[in-house]
């Protein structure tokens, strides 16, 4: 199968003489019979998961249209947790690292600290190629202090995420990184610096480079670091959007009439993707690509 760009969804009946429904004049046909006639002519809703292709700005952008991105960004002594599902197209290339999720850094100009480099990450997960001493892909939790050349602090597990659908949870404590992949805990690593504030929104699938190639569904930021039963949980199940505590979630079920993913938490955090990223007609509960 294949996958196509959701520019826009209407319904239309087949107008085939043989297809079309009749009625007879003896037997008026109810307003509840022609209702069941049209909801049964009509396509059926499929869930739908973001896709990268890999490509440079490939990517999908969320940006707070009511200002507060600063809830994006992990601070000395508080906690958040980021989770998502992911299914890697294929393995990057040698020493090649694909953003799954993260925050970049503001500019300076912008009310960063001086030295900080714009669009670094300050916060992030990552696929990152095998190198020359390490035979498989690992997934990565990094936080920066937006220095170039600075200080970077990693929690990273070597694991296969092109191989059907995985749950990636990553947890900022205030004090430790802690990286979990299918409910499990695979690496943690202890932080000292405070990171800086980020900015121009949250990004899905890479900056305008370290893209990746693959699906992303069910995205969530979280505003505390949650427990290995509640990861573990939530591994194994469903979110709806209405949990304690959750920041923002994009299930990426369905474009908007601007072509944005909302964001059902009903906070007002609109995704955006652009160039190759899109929706796909895939989502986590599906056994296989297309």
């Amino acid at each position: 199968s294949k996958i196509y760009p959701i520019l826009s969804v209407s319904v239309r009946a087949n107008h085939h003489p043989s297809l079309m429904p009749t009625f007879s004049a003896s037997r008026p046909t109810s307003l509840f019979a022609l209702v069941l006639i049209v909801l049964a002519m009509s396509p059926t809703a499929q869930a739908q998961s973001l896709f990268s292709d890999g490509t440079p700005y490939a990517r999908s952008r969320a940006f707070d249209q009511a200002g507060e991105e600063s809830r994006f960004d992990p601070q000395t002594g508080g906690a958040f947790t980021v989770e998502l599902w992911v299914y890697g197209r294929g393995v990057p290339g040698l020493n090649e690292s694909a953003i799954l999720v993260g925050r970049p850094t503001a500019a300076p100009e912008l009310g960063a600290p001086s030295g900080v480099v714009s669009g670094m990450a300050v916060w992030s997960v990552r696929y990152n190629a095998p190198g020359n001493d390490v035979e498989d892909p690992y997934v990565v939790f990094e936080i920066t202090d937006g220095q170039e050349g600075g200080e970077v602090v990693q929690a990273e597990a070597q694991f296969v995420i092109s191989e059907g659908w995985h749950h990636v949870a990553a947890v900022y404590t205030g004090t430790d990184l802690r990286l979990f992949i299918d409910g499990e805990e695979k690496s943690t690593a202890s932080i000292s610096f405070t990171p800086p504030s980020g900015g121009v929104g949250l990004y899905a699938g890479g900056f305008n480079v370290d893209n990746f190639a693959g699906y992303i569904d069910d995205l969530a930021l979280w505003s505390t670091a949650l427990s290995d039963e509640t990861i573990s949980t939530h591994a194994a199940s469903s979110l709806t959007g209405q949990e304690q505590d959750l920041l923002a979630f994009w299930d990426f079920n369905a474009p908007n009439v601007d072509g944005y993913f909302d964001d059902v938490s009903g906070a007002s955090t609109p995704m955006r993707p652009s160039f190759g990223s899109r929706a796909a007609n895939f989502d986590r509960t599906s056994s296989s690509a297309p």
